[in-house]
């Protein structure tokens, strides 16, 4: 708690024992005949303290819904529902007996928001706003609340109603049946407040003890105020003022302690053990409560022996409250369709997900084992390649030999030195070596790429144009990795360009704002969703033509070079895909000691 709020509480604290201390001071007076009973400034008092505190209490938590988000805002709207009720209930007593001058009617408006005022604060308990939530299912708890109104509704207008606007009118009666049910309605409240406060810990846990306290304080006003009302009291006839409002003005400030506590981060949550089972009690709560209307209904009209007009109007009441409560069932069960819907969107897409998984890893052993057969047989192929060149260098460079002799073992030694690149180019790829950073030529790794796919690009009817800016500097890296990422993104266009048919492949490197550019552009189909082509398992591919993770790797490989990787459709049809990468400072290593360029590594094998 910060110290602002710690100040304000104990203020509140301090004021609240004044406040009761000067309260009781004044019933005991009015008690012993000191004051007059029935005094307008008795009921000043009294009315004023009552409203001036609730209406404190209605203010300090909806100030709490303002400042939190989530679950904690629907916690605390329903907590000022609750004050709102409550302060209403007050403001007809302020009406009736200071503004009018009378006494509040039996019965009376006030009646049933002070009967509903409680509902509200249930459903906040009820939420757990205290534990780790899936936002998504705030609906479905908000339609619990509903429901566990509507319930607490029915069995007012069911048990009190009837003998208060039917033309068979029981006010005592009314009165009886109503102290009953309100104590059975607050008895459950505490119930749960209690329940809350011992699973909570830290401020949820100050909060639901608040809660907890103001809900014993105002059940014991509530009993002892229904018993002086029906002759059963211990302190004389109720009246404003009297020794019964003391512990209802008690009950009032500890409300107003729920609403001071300091805004709670939704990171306070805590993790509740996990369910063995899924919580099913709400769905069997609302399935009980349409059976139980029905059958209190068929039970009032064959064997109840009040008036007709009374079993009249209970019927018709459980008929539109079976209205109200099938439709937010209704409603219900379509979030939870909702919901069953996206679980199982979700369990198909992680079996997706395993099942690409599964491929990957079978890839990877089909490709280590290529890569073995690939070094070795590049090695193999050196030898002869070595002997083919050497020999066509010495053909060339023999002075006797003919001149048509000499042009063709030119033109052999050209091609066994292009085979000899190509090769070289595969062992690099082939071969697993550590992340060794050095200064690298990026011009001259994106040229080794095009060579190495070169072949079979004009049988494709695909067409490389290359903008490589002869100025761009060396960048910090490693140079196998950097092939992986440009040979992937070249054979992703490939792969685009032929599902259409052919197109042109663009590859530029360019220096902008400090860094290093380089380009891939296609005229192919386009991307479906490029917010997402770097997600791992991502792929628009069927299952077992790619796992998707192809370009994660290559995002993980630029961040960990330091730059940028995008991805985004042309206007004009086909994908462009934007690599940023550092310079390299003046003193990193020469590309020789981090063995990243692909000549270095043909000069070497050579």
């Amino acid at each position: 708690m910060s110290e602002t709020q710690t100040k304000w509480t104990s203020r509140w604290y301090v004021f609240t024992a004044i406040l009761v201390s000067v309260y009781l001071a004044v019933s005991l007076a009015a008690f012993f005949g000191r004051l007059r009973q029935d005094s307008y400034n008795l009921k000043l008092f009294g009315d004023g303290v009552q409203f001036a505190v609730l209406a404190i209490a209605f203010l300090v938590i909806f100030r709490q819904t303002l400042l939190h988000e989530g679950r904690s805002r629907t916690f605390w709207l329903f907590m000022s529902f609750g004050a709102l009720l409550w302060l209403l209930s007050e403001s007809e007593w302020v009406w009736y007996e200071l503004v009018k001058g009378t006494d509040v009617p039996d019965p009376s408006v006030g009646d049933v928001l002070l009967f509903i005022h409680t509902i509200p604060i249930m459903g906040a308990l009820v939420l757990r706003a205290h534990a780790l939530h899936d936002r998504r299912r705030q609906e479905i708890d908000t339609l619990d609340f509903l429901l566990l109104l509507l319930w607490w509704v029915f069995l007012y207008a069911f048990i009190i109603m009837p003998w208060q606007f039917t033309e068979v009118q029981a006010i005592g009666l009314a009165g009886q049946y109503y102290s009953i049910l309100y104590f059975i309605e607050n008895l459950v409240m505490i119930m749960i407040a209690t329940r809350m406060w011992t699973r909570a810990t830290g401020p949820w846990h100050t909060i639901y003890g608040y809660i907890l306290l103001s809900g014993l304080f105002y059940a014991l006003c509530s009993v002892m105020i229904n018993l002086s009302i029906h002759g059963s009291a211990l302190l004389g006839t109720y009246y404003t003022g009297s020794l019964y409002d003391v512990p209802l003005v008690a009950a009032m400030c500890f409300f107003v302690l729920v609403g001071l506590e300091k805004p709670i981060p939704e990171s306070a949550a805590q993790v509740e053990p996990p369910l063995k089972t899924p919580r099913e009690w709400p769905a069997s709560l609302a399935t009980l409560t349409l059976l139980a209307m029905p059958a209190i209904a068929l039970g009032v009209s064959f064997f109840s022996e009040a008036p007709a007009p009374i079993n009249d109007f209970r019927i018709k009441a459980t008929l539109a409250v079976i209205l109200a409560l099938t439709f937010f069932v209704f409603l219900k069960q379509r979030l939870l369709n909702q919901e069953m819907k996206r679980l199982l969107q979700e369990s198909q897409q992680s079996y997706i997900n395993l099942r690409r998984m599964q491929d990957h890893l079978v890839n990877s052993e089909k490709l280590a084992a290529l890569g073995q057969l690939v070094a070795g047989a590049a090695h193999e192929i050196n030898n002869p390649l070595t002997a083919i060149l050497g020999y066509s260098e010495l053909v060339s460079g023999d002075a006797g030999v003919p001149e048509p002799t000499r042009s063709i073992a030119e033109k052999i030694g050209a091609q066994a030195r292009r085979t000899k690149r190509l090769v070289s180019n595969l062992l690099s790829f082939a071969q697993q070596q550590p992340a060794a950073k050095g200064r690298v030529q990026v011009n001259s790794l994106l040229s080794n790429v095009l060579q190495l796919r070169e072949p079979d690009l004009s049988n494709r009817k695909i067409h490389v144009k290359s903008g490589l800016d002869p100025d761009v500097p060396d960048v910090l890296g490693d140079g196998n990795h950097l092939l992986q990422v440009f040979l992937h993104i070249v054979n992703n266009a490939v792969d685009a360009l032929q599902d259409v048919g052919g197109g042109i492949l663009t590859v530029n490197s360019s220096f902008d704002a400090g860094r290093v550019v380089i380009e891939f552009s296609d005229t192919g189909p386009g991307i479906k969703d490029p917010t997402r082509i770097f997600d791992p398992f991502y792929t628009t591919k069927p299952i077992g033509k790619g796992t998707g993770l192809g370009l994660s790797v290559c995002y993980g490989i630029i961040q960990d070079h330091g730059g940028q990787i995008n991805c985004f459709n042309n206007p004009n049809g086909g994908a462009t895909f934007l690599i940023k990468l550092p310079p390299a400072p003046a003193d990193a290593p020469p590309a020789s000691e981090s063995k990243a360029t692909l000549e270095e590594a043909a000069a070497t094998r050579g």
